[in-house]
């Protein structure tokens, strides 16, 4: 059967467009696209599918809904990953952020992202591949290929393909299926989330294009985060256009008097300075701090993952901690000898600094933007 459209090269945009003047129908987006997903699933993206006659269904009432002139949004009847470290119970269960003793997890609503797409009239898929809690796990583990939940998943492991300029290369951070998903085909528009590089450094191995949006300017809740100050959400696109018109759903705070999302012209070439300038950053950040009597400490991990755990219904665990003993039970499977390390999460259990539970992290975080927009920061690098 000649495919309804190529599933590499059309956008967003040219499925819009398609939806918009009737030479497309909803029903055959989802179609196409799983099974472009169900032909390379060695690609391993992809942890999980929806049932695919409840798909067919949602898409099918997508296409009633435009008949009847309820449109809701420019990508109403499109269809979408959502990177595995984002509830939503309602259509896809399973939520694991990599780790098997989060495979019978039960999350107790969808994640505010997902139901942002799906009342602006997309469809969920399934759930896209991600790196065992977002690369927390162990810092020097090397990345191989092994099975999960009857997939083959990338999980903390390393695509191992043989390229000239190096011995091995990575596909990316921790929304790298999401990110390839949308350079293999699989959806026109994958969401995933980053704290630092998880969405930016796999579109760039992609080829693909990505936007990290402002922390807290789209919302997080119900999502597996690192951090509750910093993590944020983004999408993965054929185009810098289609971002901007999904982000426009994702945004939490609706601005209809704006023109549009433009770029800066010095801001549309790549910058040679910029690692080292973020690197200087980071250290002079420090060592103020430690200057002025204060001490870094890293109790993030432990309070995000454990506020996420306790947010489960029905949770094999408890706590970090009881991934940590889960992992050393189940080593055969979380610690295999190619693979067997978890000092990341060992570290961030035995944290024992309070950090600042008591205050709430969103308005933290509201304090620091504010702070940072109204006086900005006295950067004086050394010579």
């Amino acid at each position: 059967m000649t495919p309804k459209f190529d599933v590499l090269s059309t956008s967003a945009l040219e499925l819009r467009d398609r939806l918009q003047n009737g030479t497309l129908i909803s029903v055959d987006v989802v179609s196409e696209y799983l099974a472009q997903i169900r032909k390379h699933t060695k690609l391993n993206l992809v942890i999980s599918l929806r049932e695919h006659d409840r798909l067919l269904a949602d898409a099918n009432q997508r296409d009633e809904e435009r008949q009847a002139g309820k449109v809701r949004s420019p990508f109403h009847g499109l269809s979408f990953l959502a990177k595995d470290a984002s509830a939503a119970p309602r259509l896809s269960p399973q939520i694991t952020i990599g780790s098997f003793a989060l495979k019978e997890s039960k999350p107790p609503a969808n994640a505010v992202a997902i139901d942002a797409l799906l009342e602006a009239g997309m469809t969920l898929v399934g759930k896209s591949n991600v790196t065992e809690f977002c690369g927390c796990k162990c810092r020097e583990c090397r990345m191989v290929r092994r099975r999960r939940l009857g997939l083959i998943t990338l999980g903390q492991r390393r695509f191992q393909e043989r390229r000239p300029s190096s011995r091995f290369n990575a596909p990316g951070g921790s929304s790298t299926g999401s990110a390839h998903a949308a350079a293999a085909g699989f959806v026109p528009l994958p969401i995933g989330t980053e704290t630092c590089g998880s969405l930016i450094t796999p579109v760039g191995r992609a080829g693909v294009y990505t936007l990290k949006l402002t922390p807290g300017t789209a919302s997080t809740e119900g999502v597996g985060k690192i951090t509750a100050e910093w993590d944020t959400i983004g999408v993965s696109a054929k185009s810098v256009e289609e971002i901007a018109i999904l982000n426009d759903l994702l945004l939490m705070t609706k601005e209809p008097e704006a023109v549009g999302w433009t770029i800066e012209a010095d801001a549309k070439e790549a910058d040679p300075n910029f690692p080292g300038e973020i690197k200087s950053h980071l250290e002079w950040t420090m060592k103020s701090i430690k200057e002025a009597g204060g001490r870094i400490v890293n109790t993030e991990v432990k309070i995000c993952a454990n506020q996420y755990i306790a947010s489960l219904e029905s949770p094999d665990v408890k706590s970090l901690g009881g991934i940590v003993e889960f992992n050393k039970a189940n080593a055969h499977i979380e610690l295999p000898p190619e693979n067997p390390g978890q000092d990341g999460l060992v570290a961030a259990a035995e944290n024992t600094d309070r950090g600042r539970p008591s205050v709430p992290a969103q308005s933290l975080l509201h304090q620091d933007l504010e702070w940072a927009v109204k006086d900005g920061t006295e950067y004086e690098p050394e010579e």
